[in-house]
């Protein structure tokens, strides 16, 4: 009698450990999925809000976009504008969007642009960036 005690006593246990075991990993592989499934939304805002921005400045005059560009960076590309892209959390007190556009040397001189538009935002294991870019004018 004391014999089967003694293994009913050890299957309680080994099944205990095994229900843990189980019931973490679910936790965790839940926690994972939910996670993945935020990251991929804010992903897809950010780069929802890139086109957006790249909507506007094509629907807008390039004379004026241009006109309001900033000091360019190494890069070549000035600021024309900050936007915002509400939901997304940002890195800074400024919107996390920016309209930045430069000059690019054509045969045709036209006046071509490269308009490119950023979206920055914090993520639990630092900053993400989405970029799109696009070229406007040469209309001619």
């Amino acid at each position: 009698m004391k014999r089967a005690r003694g293994f009913a006593l050890m299957d309680f246990i080994a099944g205990s450990v095994i229900l843990a075991g189980a019931v973490t990993a679910w936790a965790s592989l839940t926690n994972a999925q939910l996670e993945s499934a935020a990251f991929a939304d804010r992903r897809q805002q950010a780069r929802n809000a890139c086109a957006r921005a790249l909507d506007d400045a094509r629907a807008e005059d390039l004379e004026s976009l241009v006109s309001e560009l900033g000091k360019p960076g190494p890069d070549g590309f000035a600021i024309a504008k900050r936007f915002q892209v509400p939901g997304l959390p940002t890195t800074s007190s400024e919107n996390p969007g920016r309209l930045e556009a430069r000059p690019l040397k054509t045969e045709t001189r036209f006046g071509c642009y490269e308009v490119r538009a950023t979206v920055r935002w914090k993520n639990p294991n630092g900053v993400d960036q989405v970029e799109l870019s696009t070229i406007l004018g040469a209309k001619k």
